[in-house]
């Protein structure tokens, strides 16, 4: 416990070091002795300087927020090369009475005295509106900045986007530095109750992968989409969240895939199936697809459980998904049948198969020598799936580029 809870800190350590150095500040009221632009390389909003084409920005703010024109005209702005806007849109509930949205940035102006010449001193600012249902538009102006959010109301839920948009005058000399840095917009029930929604999907949608993605990872809601910045949020369960919060680093813990299945079966061994007899061999070998086999049906059985938390409009777009899904695992399934098929009735293919056990084996032993030869599951069943159409030129999977993708976080 005491190694994965310093491994923990060790990349909790290393994130707020990166988040730091890229973005800022190293002390609230921090003085530095060059630019803030020349020391902060992301996190900053630069002064709007150009007119917007409401079109273009109309057309931006459908495709991203599902819908509906916006006037606040940022989406342009947050998406520009020399970024002047950032923001996020969500969703809370309708009878939500209100929200309160707060901002908070940084500003770097030069100090006046002769020994702190060529310095820059940070100013620390925020800002703050409540936006209450039924309020079409509310916005504030801080000193050039300006906070802004926008209600639209569906079906079930109220869709708010809000804003933050740097209108400070286009001046570029050596003692105006008119960026505003560590943006940062955070949004919440003023009671603090958990308001905000997790956003669905389009039952329109016709996008087999999407869908797939969708029953994937069932257990993971959004509950807001970045404009120029990426988001976070607390949530109390996938379906209810309490706070969300722009982010221009953000994070996420992977957790690794696990290499333990079959294990301590002797015919990973390589020297198993280097040295045991062919019919040894291939029927140890069925294991393999007999348990992956019994791993598909478990799955099948998950689906009920998994499609009934969901509307019902996409229920039928889930299935659909999960049958396609489980019919290509199945389809895996035969082909690493086919692949000990071949191993029993092919002298080439069996001879081959031994000496390439062999080759690695020895190669294994130089690199590793304390450790016994030894392949994973997962490495074995893709040798005999691609087994068929390696030995057979005109094999109908010899059009298929198989690839092997297992995250070792290396």
């Amino acid at each position: 416990m005491m190694a994965q809870e310093s491994r923990a800190a060790a990349r909790r350590m290393l994130l707020d070091g990166l988040r730091r150095f890229m973005v800022g500040p190293f002390d609230e009221n921090e003085v530095i002795s060059e630019r803030a632009f020349d020391r902060y390389h992301t996190g900053f909003l630069a002064p709007v300087g150009q007119d917007i084409d409401m079109e273009e920005d109309e057309q931006d703010a459908g495709e991203e927020t599902g819908g509906g024109s916006n006037d606040d005209g940022f989406m342009v702005l947050a998406n520009m090369k020399r970024q002047s806007a950032m923001g996020m849109t969500f969703q809370v509930e309708a009878s939500c009475p209100e929200i309160l949205l707060r901002a908070r940035w940084g500003v770097y102006e030069p100090m006046d005295s002769n020994e702190e010449k060529d310095k820059w001193k940070r100013r620390a600012c925020s800002g703050e509106i409540l936006v209450s249902k039924g309020q079409r538009k509310v916005e504030k102006n801080y000193s050039g900045v300006r906070i802004s959010a926008r209600n639209r109301d569906t079906e079930n839920v109220r869709m708010v986007t809000v804003s933050v948009v740097n209108n400070k005058p286009n001046v570029w000399d050596k003692n105006t530095d008119n960026n505003i840095y560590q943006v940062v917009l955070e949004t919440e029930a003023p009671d603090g109750s958990p308001v905000f929604v997790s956003r669905h999907p389009s039952a329109y949608m016709h996008d087999e992968e999407f869908w797939s993605y969708e029953l994937i990872y069932s257990n993971t809601r959004q509950f807001a989409v970045g404009h120029g910045c990426s988001v976070d949020w607390k949530e109390v369960n996938p379906h209810r969240g309490k706070k969300v919060w722009t982010e221009w680093i953000p994070e996420a813990e992977v957790f690794k895939a696990s290499t333990k299945v079959l294990q301590d079966r002797q015919f990973l061994l390589l020297d198993s199936l280097v040295f045991w007899n062919r019919e040894r061999v291939c029927n140890e070998l069925e294991e393999i697809p007999q348990a992956y086999l019994s791993w598909i049906e478990r799955q099948k059985g998950k689906v009920r459980d998994i499609v009934k938390n969901f509307a019902e409009s996409h229920k039928p777009h889930l299935e659909e998904a999960a049958g396609r899904n489980l019919e290509k695992c199945r389809h895996a399934t035969e082909r690493i049948r086919e692949g000990i098929k071949i191993l029993r009735t092919d002298d080439r293919a069996w001879n081959a198969f031994r000496l390439a056990n062999e080759a690695m084996a020895v190669s294994m032993r130089k690199s590793r020598p304390d450790l016994e030869p030894e392949w994973r599951a997962f490495q074995l069943a893709f040798i005999l799936l691609a087994l068929p159409s390696t030995v057979d030129e005109g094999h109908p999977d010899r059009a298929l580029l198989d690839l092997l993708w297992f995250p070792t976080g290396g």
